[in-house]
């Protein structure tokens, strides 16, 4: 009976300690949103290589720098195993193979609290949010690891936002649109676009970003978790391969619109960080990451498709961009045409498979007036997810106003940027080849119409007030209307008392005003 119980109790340890960590993380990323009601509700994505220990649950958010609140509760939502998706009659990679051992097999967790406030203003420093936990995959090539031991924390800060109490949730955080790209076969030239958008149409900017080891029960501060260092051919800004790497072209990032282009010839497993910074008149309000490992494998002679880009470059005169500046109220159509001649082993046409993200896309790519941050919605024709043999078109149409330009409180905000991300994919196993588009959308505001100029007040003996005035030059015929405010005092606060929608009515009578009485 000894014998048996300390086998038994042998078992159960072995057992609860393979499942104190999740080993081969991968990634991930979390963000928050704001709910009518003032609270938040945070969101996390986990990404796990299927060949490491399960994750253990439930899992929370820890929180730093505020002063009531440390933990936030987690629940789990879903597991999708987002392996890339390919011809079944070649060789495919999947968390369901039969050996467990397919490099790029990856399933991906989603987690979301419920509704929560956060009362307070935060610190200079901001909330910090974390999720942390061992181990990373001893396979990696751009990192100096140990191991089982170095870790894998992921971040996300709230800033202050002119002394506002964070409790009545006036800032959701940017969201990322796209599903990360896992696999990318070498040699291919490689876009991708991690496709954040802000529902509140704040500004973006993007950064590559530092890896950090795990907090594993410590606090946060400027140095814990320690960054881990990147092996001598890579950097924070340059993580993926380049020309030390048989010739690899190193990656570029456009800051303003998160597209990021390299060629790798290199095979490896890649940390990658981004951050998205989001900006209202000019002030830092969030700070969220998305970390990712990407796999480079061989795939064989496998060349992505082929797309057309939809606007005229300006200098070239030629279809070779893919960003468009244009007024609200303009409307944006064009129409995209993808080409892949190449067969797969068995001798069959590839096919390309057209997937769609972005902020501003409408319900299921075809409704115009709802499903979108801020309708009018943009539509995609044929709607994704779209099949094409060899060659083949999809056309974008949005109808662009004024309320995709983003209104702020004590700043004019010259335009707003919004990106749609269109991804071409074969079905070549075991690694699709992709061709992704970052369409780049800016929507300037019309320049503000200059007031009327004021020519007399006259007030009449029952203390009336008649207002006259010159009109505004208004060349573009943009006028909207003229809001006339009142107050008892020159520093006010001023009312609104009406507002008139004829740019040639040239005069108006306050009735009521009692200036017989008083200033006004």
């Amino acid at each position: 009976m000894i014998f048996i119980f300390r086998h038994l109790l042998l078992i159960c340890l072995l057992l609860v300690a393979g499942k104190l960590n999740a080993t081969h993380l991968m990634g991930g990323e979390i963000t928050w949103e704001c709910q009518g009601n003032g609270r938040y509700i945070f969101s996390m994505k986990l990404y796990r290589d299927c060949n490491g220990v399960p994750l253990v649950l439930p899992v929370m958010l820890r929180v730093h720098n505020h002063p009531s609140l440390s933990s936030i509760p987690l629940n789990l939502i879903s597991k999708t195993d987002i392996s890339p998706k390919c011809n079944g009659s070649g060789p495919t990679i999947s968390c369901l193979s039969a050996d467990g051992n397919d490099a790029g097999a990856v399933e991906e967790f989603i987690f979301r609290s419920n509704p929560i406030n956060l009362p307070g203003t935060p610190p200079a420093a901001g909330w910090v949010f974390t999720f942390d936990d061992c181990c990373r995959n001893a396979a990696i090539s751009n990192l100096v690891i140990s191991p089982n031991a170095s870790g894998f924390t992921l971040r996300a800060t709230m800033y202050a936002f002119q002394g506002a109490n964070a409790g009545t949730c006036f800032d959701s955080s940017p969201v990322f649109a796209q599903v990360p790209s896992l696999i990318i076969c070498a040699g291919n030239d490689f876009t991708y676009n991690h496709n954040a958008y802000d529902p509140d149409k704040d500004s973006l900017v993007y950064n590559f970003g530092q890896p950090l080891d795990w907090l594993n029960g410590s606090n946060w501060s400027v140095n814990n978790p320690a960054p881990l260092p990147f092996q001598p051919a890579y950097t924070v800004q340059s993580p993926f391969p380049g020309p030390g790497q048989n010739g690899s072209i190193p990656a570029s990032l456009n800051k303003a619109t998160g597209e990021i282009s390299f060629t790798p010839r290199y095979l490896g497993n890649f940390v990658t960080v981004v951050s998205v910074r989001s900006y209202r008149c000019g002030i830092l309000l969030s700070e969220i990451f998305r970390e990712i490992q990407v796999v480079v494998l061989q795939c064989g002679a496998n060349s992505a498709p082929q797309i057309t880009a939809p606007f005229v470059d300006p200098v070239s005169g030629l279809r070779t961009a893919f960003s468009d500046t244009v007024y609200a109220g303009d409307l944006v159509d064009f129409t995209m045409t993808v080409n892949d001649p190449e067969f797969l082993p068995i001798g069959v046409p590839q096919t390309v498979s057209l997937l769609a993200s972005g902020g501003q896309f409408g319900n299921g790519f075809t409704d115009p007036n709802a499903g979108c941050a801020n309708p009018p919605c943009a539509t995609l024709t044929p709607a994704p997810p779209v099949q094409i043999n060899n060659n083949g078109s999809v056309q974008f149409r949005w109808q662009t106003t004024c309320n995709h330009v983003a209104v702020e409180n004590d700043c004019y905000v010259p335009s707003s940027t919004h990106t749609f991300v269109l991804v071409f994919q074969d079905d070549y196993c075991p690694a699709p080849a992709y061709r992704i588009a970052t369409v780049s959308v800016v929507v300037l505001a019309h320049p503000v119409i200059p007031p009327p100029s004021l020519r007399c007040t006259e007030v009449l003996p029952n203390g009336d007030v008649i207002l006259t005035w010159l009109p505004p030059a208004d060349p573009d015929n943009r006028f909207n209307s003229y809001h006339i405010f009142s107050s008892p005092s020159p520093s006010g606060p001023f009312t609104q008392i009406d507002s008139l929608f004829n740019i040639n009515t040239l005069s108006y009578t306050h009735t009521g005003a009692g200036a017989n009485n008083g200033p006004v």
